[in-house]
């Protein structure tokens, strides 16, 4: 009965010699006929097996192949891991990460597989490898995006997303956010530039961006590319009514994301206000096409020119203050004649942080008390501050500002350098020294 399979009814059994051992095995099917094994104890027996199944010989069904994976290596993976260990590694080596870092994307694998992600399908633990991968490549400061993983692991990066969120919020493994700057040479390699000029041009142009809060959760491809059409246009090749920006992505290996055309037409237009204030064209009547002749202009005196964008002007119902801008207007030659009302600056309102757009709501005066609250509700509703101590901390229009009233957030518009602190002071004295001559 013995020269017969048990499993397929072959009669093709050979003498397999394995670890030292003889063991009759079918040809056909592989099935362990009969094992001629001999152990002095029983740890011997376990510790044997383990290296047979190991070496991948041996495929019968006996309890001892289940019991050495528990004894022999509790930290083993199990039989259906194995495989997607093999995979991380080829990812691992793909992407080029070291042997640390190829241990931590297996242990944060390891520990989402055998929690929630516990029998998941196939699709599941493949995005699950690509945010292990991300993660820790993020955790040590490298460049990487989702759509760089994404294209290794052959996944969607709507998965690879869902993924890493998982991973954060069921295991708290959190992934540092990158920042832009350090993304740009990497993204606009794998589209095809290569030329540092350019690559510089366009760290550049993204700063700008960044500084006008177009970056703000944001397509970092998005953004990129459309700086890098921009760069591309104001150089001689992109020159030209023809060259849009179907011309340039036709020129891209890859295709470039949705949004990237509405964030050219955003950085577009922080670049027309630039423009605008550039000395030796304000004779000049501005056109669309100028924020790209003259943007290397734009991005030398970039501080100059940020500095030169007026701030959009609060609402205040005061005839004094009213008046008051009125005459300061007219004096400077900022203003119609005819117009005595000036109209506010019509720049973006990206190129403000949120504290700078916000107008702040006026407090009343304290001759208005409670008898008056409900003449005022009937008028116009009083806007309740949600934050008391916000509320308390506010002060009137026309009173002096102290270093309790100025938020943190706001603290570095008002310090001065040294240079202006010294260039007042002497102002002041000349003033006291023109005043007290004159008594």
């Amino acid at each position: 009965m013995d020269n017969i399979c048990r499993q397929c009814g072959s009669s093709s059994i050979i003498d397999d010699d394995h670890g030292g051992q003889i063991h009759r095995v079918c040809s056909d099917c592989g099935e362990v006929i009969n094992s001629t094994t001999c152990f002095e104890q029983e740890k011997d027996y376990w510790n044997n097996v383990t290296s047979c199944n190991q070496a991948g010989s041996l495929h019968g069904s006996n309890l001892g192949r289940w019991r050495n994976i528990r004894q022999g290596d509790p930290s083993a993976p199990s039989r259906n891991l194995k495989p997607w260990m093999s995979y991380l590694k080829e990812v691992c080596s793909m992407m080029g990460l070291s042997a640390e870092m190829e241990k931590g994307v297996v242990d944060i694998f390891s520990q989402a597989c055998k929690g929630i992600l516990k029998c998941k399908q196939r699709l599941k633990k493949q995005a699950l490898c690509g945010a292990a991968v991300f993660t820790v490549c993020r955790q040590n400061d490298w460049p990487v995006v989702l759509s760089d993983v994404s294209t290794v692991v052959q996944c969607s990066v709507s998965d690879l997303f869902a993924m890493k969120k998982l991973l954060t919020s069921e295991f708290n493994i959190q992934t540092p956010n990158a920042d832009i700057e350090d993304l740009i040479e990497s993204v606009l390699k794998r589209y095809g530039f290569d030329d540092q000029t350019f690559v510089e041009k366009s760290v550049k142009v993204v700063s700008l961006a960044k500084d006008a809060w177009i970056t703000c959760g944001r397509s970092h491809d998005a953004v990129i590319i459309a700086a890098a059409f921009l760069v591309w246009k104001s150089s001689e090749e992109g020159r030209g009514k023809g060259k849009q920006m179907a011309t340039f992505c036709q020129q891209l290996p890859l295709k470039p994301p949705c949004q990237t055309a509405q964030r050219a037409r955003e950085i577009r237009s922080i670049l027309i206000t630039l423009v605008k204030k550039i000395p030796w064209l304000k004779s000049k009547k501005i056109t669309p096409e100028m924020a790209t002749q003259y943007l290397d202009d734009v991005l030398k005196n970039k501080k100059y020119l940020i500095s030169r964008v007026e701030l959009p002007q609060e609402e205040d119902s005061s005839d004094v203050a009213e008046s008051t801008r009125t005459e300061e207007t007219v004096k400077d030659g900022l203003a119609d004649p005819s117009n005595t009302r000036t109209k506010a600056f019509s720049s973006p309102t990206c190129m403000l942080p949120p504290f700078l757009t916000q107008v702040r709501k006026r407090k009343l005066p304290p001759e208005d008390s409670e008898e008056n609250m409900g003449k005022h509700s009937k008028e116009q509703p009083v806007a309740l501050s949600v934050d008391k101590s916000l509320d308390q901390g506010m002060i009137n229009l026309d009173e002096e500002l102290s270093e309790r009233d100025i938020p943190e957030s706001e603290m570095h518009l008002y310090v001065r350098s040294e240079l202006e602190v010294a260039k007042l002071q002497s102002l002041q004295q000349a003033l006291w020294a023109q005043e007290s001559s004159t008594e």
